[in-house]
């Protein structure tokens, strides 16, 4: 396994949106060793195409391969980039990223001198493609903006996670896991949904593997906002999505803080959920029905609602996350 970055740029029908990403990858710093692997999910407008041919009519100065990930869904697609990675540390580029020039020797730096650091998140700054709405600093961790703690280092908080956008990544833990047939449930983003949690079961599989997750916020990326995503609608959409992995997500949150539990402890914990779930949200849907409505009082309903249904359809496959969590005990280190 090689000292440097490999560059995992992962896509979806990408073809307008890489040019500029592309272009920023070719400016990094030159002082580490990198690669860049593009993985196209599933895409139809001719993304492999475009790709292929730009791959052969470009002057890089890097190796640069593109893989096809036929199943929908960004877990699939990063997964097929960590397998084929060759280097010792990973970036996460999504295709409406542009690095800074110093991202690369910034983030391999730290993880160089810290050999606990397995996650490392950037700072994202807004590339809006069009007016700025009023209500976009309340919610910008939402799109993958803005910093994400108070100031650099350690993020404390166990769970904890960065946002997978321009996020850094130890590789051989990961792969580890992988080969060892370990099923991620959180598919994270396709073509017809926004169903995130993706990040935060990367992020959480970290820690329980013994290591840290930081965030530094000289590691600055530009995040391409189209005004089609600056829309509350979108807003509503996209955060309902990240509360449609709830009930799975707790199948995490309850083995980290209950690693000795059993099976049946686990589903008595889940059904509490469930029903405390689904009680905040019927108390919320009748204080709606009395009261004056706002898109931001729809967007609190829509996620409680789509947090219960989580729970409601959800215990089987977080039964299945519960247990090979248990099943997986060698590789875990939980005081760390």
């Amino acid at each position: 396994m090689g000292e440097g970055v490999s560059i995992i740029l992962c896509t979806f029908n990408g073809k307008d949106r890489l040019p500029s990403t592309l272009e920023a990858i070719q400016k990094l710093d030159s002082k580490v060793p990198i690669e860049l692997i593009l993985v196209d999910n599933a895409s139809t407008d001719g993304t492999g195409e475009w790709v292929n041919d730009y791959f052969k009519t470009s002057n890089l100065d890097f190796p640069a391969r593109y893989i096809s990930e036929s199943k929908p869904g960004l877990i699939h697609a990063r997964v097929a980039g960590i397998k084929s990675a060759s280097f010792n540390f990973l970036l996460f580029c999504d295709d409406d990223n542009s690095l800074a020039t110093d991202y690369l020797s910034v983030g391999f730096q730290l993880f160089k001198s810290n050999p606990k650091l397995g996650v490392l998140g950037g700072n994202g700054i807004p590339d809006m493609e069009g007016p700025e709405p009023d209500w976009l600093s309340r919610y910008q961790k939402s799109f993958a903006l803005g910093p994400q703690a108070e100031r650099s280092g350690k993020i404390q908080e166990r769970p904890g996670y960065v946002y997978g956008a321009a996020a850094f990544f130890r590789k051989k833990p990961l792969l580890n896991l992988i080969n060892s047939g370990y099923h991620f449930y959180l598919t994270g983003r396709t073509q017809t949904q926004v169903i995130s949690g993706d990040d935060l079961e990367l992020c959480w599989l970290m820690q329980l593997m013994g290591y840290e997750i930081h965030y530094a916020e000289n590691l600055k990326f530009f995040h391409t906002m189209p005004p089609s995503r600056m829309t509350t609608d979108y807003l509503i959409k996209m955060k309902s999505g990240t509360a449609a992995g709830s009930g799975l997500l707790y199948s995490y949150r309850y083995f980290i803080q209950h690693p000795n539990s059993s099976s049946f402890k686990f589903k008595l914990a889940y059904f509490s959920q469930l029903l405390k779930a689904g009680l905040i949200f019927q108390k919320h849907k009748w204080k709606q029905a009395v009261k004056s409505q706002s898109w931001e009082k729809n967007l609190a309903l829509a996620i409680l609602s789509s947090r219960w249904t989580s729970f409601k359809e959800n215990y089987s496959l977080a039964k299945a996350l519960f247990s090979q969590l248990q099943s997986k005990s060698e590789f875990w280190k939980l005081n760390p």
